[in-house]
């Protein structure tokens, strides 16, 4: 859960505990001495970024007094942000550090102003009505961002995007020895596409520190049970999965930064369908339990719905229960 106590990046708020994910992160690359890589998928307008980027400054020039005349060890930033409304900013963010007053500072930093995907290809975007920092590319996050229920409105913005897992493979097989490394994944829903070709590829392995900004609500009904699954299993997988083959890396730390009680407010309140069912089985297996849960799975239908609600507004208006 994040503390009370947030502080501001992008968009919206990112708990003490992402914080401290990026203090460890710096911790272990300065006391490595190793060179940082830190990747911000979904970089919106920098401020994350820039953020990690005065607290690394402060890190090395900590680490100068402990070790004079010794270079403190490369720190590289690559922000991924297709929005062309950012592309400005973000520049400004990569000069400022060539500057001569920071070159102090062994740090750089580089825009790919594409969308981190599953594949090379063209993304549509639906963007907000309201808030225009914001875009996604899937169509629930459109109807969200756009304020539309039952009509679809098209994508407002075509970008493109690269094949994410090939990139990171690519950046692992050119060095004997990957660096420490923070990715930050904030794709508006796009994770439950995005992290399956991640953890299949390996491309994940040499990952130490992993903030992770899920999108629950951004998905139908029918796909929430095993997001959550994905969820609670992610550190697992990466644990088991991965061979142990750079032992000198810090161990996996992983920030799991739940965007829920925002997409409950003014999404759909009615969460994960079939999900008490699920739990009834596993802590008091009988044939009714066993009967229930295969209903109510059978009982939902392409859209989601159960019987009787047959529209996203239907649904939202209903009692609890009645839908799902």
């Amino acid at each position: 859960c994040e503390s009370p106590r947030a502080m501001t990046a992008g968009p919206r708020m990112i708990g003490q505990e992402g914080w401290g994910l990026v203090e460890a992160f710096l911790e272990s690359a300065v006391a490595s001495g190793r060179p940082g890589l830190v990747l911000d998928v979904g970089a919106n307008d920098g401020r994350w970024t820039s953020e990690v980027i005065r607290m690394a400054e402060a890190h090395q020039w900590r680490n100068r007094g402990k070790a004079r005349g010794v270079a403190p060890a490369l720190v590289e930033f690559v922000m991924f942000e297709p929005q062309p409304l950012f592309r400005q900013r973000l520049a400004s963010l990569v000069n400022l550090t060539s500057i001569p007053a920071r070159r102090q500072h062994n740090i750089s930093v580089e825009h790919i102003s594409s969308a981190a995907w599953t594949h090379a290809t063209t993304l549509s975007f639906f963007t907000s009505r309201q808030n225009s920092e914001v875009a996604s590319a899937l169509e629930a996050m459109g109807r969200f961002f756009q304020g539309v229920d039952e009509v679809k409105r098209k994508a407002d913005l075509t970008v493109g995007a690269i094949d994410f897992a090939s990139y990171l493979l690519g950046r692992w097989s050119r060095v004997s020895e990957p660096p420490v490394v923070l990715l930050k994944l904030d794709v508006e829903g796009g994770e439950y596409k995005l992290l399956p070709r991640l953890l299949v590829s390996a491309a994940l392995c040499p990952v130490s520190f992993l903030h992770v900004e899920w999108h629950l609500y951004a998905l139908p009904p029918p796909k929430r049970k095993a997001a959550i699954a994905l969820k609670t299993s992610l550190r697992d997988i990466l644990n088991d999965g991965c061979p142990s083959t750079h032992a000198s890396l810090p161990p996996r730390m992983l920030y799991h930064d739940e965007e829920a009680s925002f997409l409950n407010f003014f999404y759909d309140t009615r969460a994960v369908p079939c999900l008490i069912e699920e739990a009834a089985v596993r802590t008091n297996w009988s044939e009714g339990t066993q009967r229930s849960l295969q209903d109510c799975e059978a009982s939902i239908n392409h859209k989601g719905l159960l019987p009787g609600c047959r529209s996203l507004k239907e649904r939202r208006r209903a009692p609890p229960g009645h839908c799902q």
